[in-house]
């Protein structure tokens, strides 16, 4: 079990760099909506804010644990 939290908490840190994903595609949505371009409820616009507010509680609750443990997990 202790091997599975921390594989689950290894690859969640890796995607923690996704939020530079999301932030991308906040500006591009933004951009495309302030140029009339709207995609209905295709787009990112109401999803963005709640994936980087989960990936800051993530980091506020497990980054310090990772950080000092990123060595040893392989």
């Amino acid at each position: 079990m202790k091997d599975y939290l921390i594989d689950r908490s290894k690859n969640q840190a890796q995607n923690s760099v996704k939020s530079t994903y999301l932030e991308t595609s906040e500006r591009l949505t933004n951009f495309f909506n302030s140029n009339g371009i709207r995609g209905r409820d295709r787009d990112f616009a109401n999803v963005v804010d709640v994936n980087l507010s989960a990936l800051d509680v993530f980091h506020r609750i497990r980054g310090m644990v990772l950080q000092h443990r990123w060595d040893t997990i392989s």
